[in-house]
C-alpha cells in the first residue's frame, strides 16, 4: 500500500478511538502509543516531457517488442497490467480504437488475466493514426499471431529493465513505469484535453481522483496533541494543524485564506487564525483544506 494510504488509515482509526473515548467511556486511545506510519504527503509526481520520451523511444528501437510496448504505454496512458493483457482482437486499427477490458497479473507464481482495476477501467481509447500504422507493422512481424493471443509476452521486470536501459542510453531521468501515465496526462493537458476527457481516457473513477478538491468541515480541539484539527462528520480529516499550516475559514460568510499560529498571554498559550477574529477557542469554526 502507498505511504499516504497507510497514514490515512491510521488517522481514521485514531479518530474512531478518540470518538469512543469521548462518548463511550473507552479508557484510552490505543493509537497514542504508536508512532505515525506512512507519510502525510505523497512524493512529487514525476513525468517525461514529449521530448524526453522521444529520446527514450529512439534508445530502445533496437528491440521491437520494447519499442512498441512503450509506444502504447506513453501514447495511450494505459496501465502496465492492461498492456500485458492486450491481444490483437483488442485493436480496431481501421477505426483507430483500442478496447481495454482486462488486465494481466501474476498471483502466487501463476499468470492470470482478470477484470480491470475498476468499472471505469473498461473503456475504449482513440489511437493516433501513426500508432495504428506502427501496430500494424508489429502485428505483421509476429508469426501466426492469433486474435486472442497476448501480443506482449514479457514480464513487468523486463519492462523495468528496459526503462533502466533506455533512460541511461538517452541520458534522461529514470521514472517509474507508472509515471508514463502521468507523462501521458501531461501530454493531454498540453494538447488541451479537459479533466473529464483525461479521466475517461485514463480509466479513473472520477475527475476528483486527479483534480484536487477542497475538503470542508469544522475545527475541533484534539486533547491528545493539544492542537486544533479538521473534523468531517465527527471524524478527523486532519488530527491537528501545526503552527504555520495554511487553511481557509469562513469569516462574514466568505472563505478567506489563513494559517494556524500560537500566541502566549498572561493565561498561557492560545491558538489563533492569522487575519481573522478567531482567537483562543476555535471549536466549530467552519474550515476547509
Amino acid at each position: 500500500y502507498s505511504q499516504t494510504y497507510l497514514r490515512t488509515i491510521q488517522n481514521q482509526l485514531n479518530a474512531i478511538f478518540n470518538h469512543a473515548v469521548k462518548y463511550y467511556d473507552l479508557a484510552k486511545n490505543p493509537c497514542i502509543a504508536n508512532k505515525k506510519m506512512g507519510k502525510a504527503k505523497a512524493k512529487e509526481m514525476q513525468f517525461w516531457t514529449k521530448e524526453e520520451y522521444l529520446k527514450f523511444s529512439r534508445a530502445i528501437m533496437d528491440k521491437p517488442i520494447s519499442y512498441y510496448a512503450f509506444q502504447i504505454l506513453y501514447w495511450t496512458g494505459i496501465r502496465c497490467g492492461e498492456l500485458l493483457a492486450l491481444t490483437k482482437a483488442d485493436f480496431d486499427l481501421e477505426n483507430r480504437k483500442l478496447k481495454i477490458s482486462k488486465t494481466y497479473q501474476v498471483v502466487k507464481g501463476e499468470e492470470m488475466i482478470t477484470s480491470p482495476k475498476t468499472e471505469k477501467s473498461n473503456r475504449t481509447i482513440e489511437l493516433p493514426e501513426f500508432l495504428c500504422e506502427e501496430m500494424q507493422d508489429y502485428f505483421d512481424s509476429l508469426y501466426k499471431i492469433g486474435d486472442n493471443s497476448r501480443i506482449f509476452e514479457v514480464t513487468k521486470s523486463y519492462l523495468h529493465h528496459e526503462m533502466d536501459r533506455g533512460s541511461k542510453a538517452a541520458n534522461i531521468k529514470r521514472i517509474r513505469i507508472h509515471d508514463l501515465r502521468h507523462s501521458s496526462c501531461a501530454l493531454l493537458i498540453n494538447l488541451g484535453y479537459s479533466p473529464v476527457e483525461i479521466a475517461e481516457r485514463m480509466g479513473h473513477e472520477s475527475v476528483t481522483r486527479r483534480v484536487k478538491k477542497m475538503i470542508e468541515g469544522r475545527l475541533g480541539y484534539n486533547s491528545y496533541n493539544d492542537r486544533y484539527g479538521l473534523l468531517v462528520s465527527d471524524l478527523w480529516e486532519n488530527d491537528g494543524f501545526h503552527c504555520g499550516e495554511c487553511l481557509e475559514v469562513i469569516v462574514d460568510e466568505k472563505w478567506i485564506s489563513t494559517r494556524m499560529e500560537m500566541a502566549w498571554d498572561a493565561d498561557g498559550s492560545r491558538w489563533y487564525l492569522v487575519g481573522t477574529p478567531y482567537y483562543g477557542n476555535l471549536e466549530y469554526v467552519r474550515a476547509r483544506v
